[in-house]
């Protein structure tokens, strides 16, 4: 009897001690979800992993089907102390984000989830051919499906001719400038021939300077070529012998 009396009293000493204001946290209640499950707009298939997490912790389940074969999940959230009513629930299916819930006391309850896997990547590797003919803008990595627009650029005596290699999503293959759909990884090429060369010669009667100066000079076929005559002191300008496009114009 004393000594029950002891450890009575000792209860009560001990609740003495205790502050006022002291509060017991109790977590919340479990909470408990249910659902279909679509992965990639499909129905998730048997033992894809479902999980989700809340305040750093992971809860896993897997899915299973119905006879309808429709993915089914079922995911018990388990609280512990310092868990609040409210706390934000993340889920993922595959790994990928399907969904979100908030912590709450209730009763189970339906979330459906659903998530979408990253389209892959695929690499545009783009050649010149010649090597030294001109130079190529447009190569990369890029998501499935995205369109990528590729340039082709001569270099001076070269003339684009045209696209060669996995050219399947090609817009226009005979335009420099052209778009291409990222379906695969694709390995193509720039085509390039030299162009049509003619020589340009100046020569000086009389006494003076040209732009360029006297001399031989070559050029694409159709290339424009500014040219100017300066006449020396005490001499004049008269015309342009050949074929210029205004003969009695110093410049032209």
């Amino acid at each position: 009897m004393k000594a029950l009396i002891r450890s009575v009293l000792l209860i009560l000493l001990l609740c003495s001690l205790l502050p006022l204001n002291t509060v017991l946290a109790i977590p919340p209640t479990g909470n408990e979800f249910y659902g279909y499950v679509m992965l990639d707009d499909s129905a998730a298939p048997d033992d894809t992993s479902v999980t989700a997490t809340m305040n750093g912790r992971t809860f896993s389940t897997t899915t299973f089907s119905t006879t309808t074969s429709i993915g089914i999940y079922e995911l018990t959230i388990s609280p512990i102390e310092g868990d609040e009513v409210g706390d934000s629930i993340t889920f993922y299916v595959a790994g990928y984000i399907a969904g979100s819930a908030s912590l709450n006391q209730g009763s189970p309850r339906q979330l459906d989830l659903s998530a979408n896997s990253p389209l892959p990547n695929y690499t545009l590797s783009i050649n010149v051919n010649p090597s030294d003919s001109g130079s190529v803008t447009g190569a990369g990595t890029f998501e499935s499906g995205t369109t990528r627009t590729i340039r082709a650029a001569a270099a001076y005596g070269w003339i684009f001719v045209n696209w060669t290699g996995d050219t399947g999503t090609i817009a226009d293959t005979f335009d420099a400038t052209t778009t291409i759909t990222m379906n695969d990884n694709y390995s193509i090429t720039a085509n390039f021939v030299q162009a049509e060369t003619h020589n340009l010669t100046i020569l000086i009667s009389g006494q003076g300077t040209t732009e360029p100066p006297d001399g031989i000079y070559t050029y694409v076929v159709g290339e424009e070529v500014n040219i100017t005559a300066t006449p020396a002191i005490g001499w004049k300008f008269d015309s342009w012998t050949g074929d210029v496009a205004t003969p009695s114009s110093p410049s032209t």
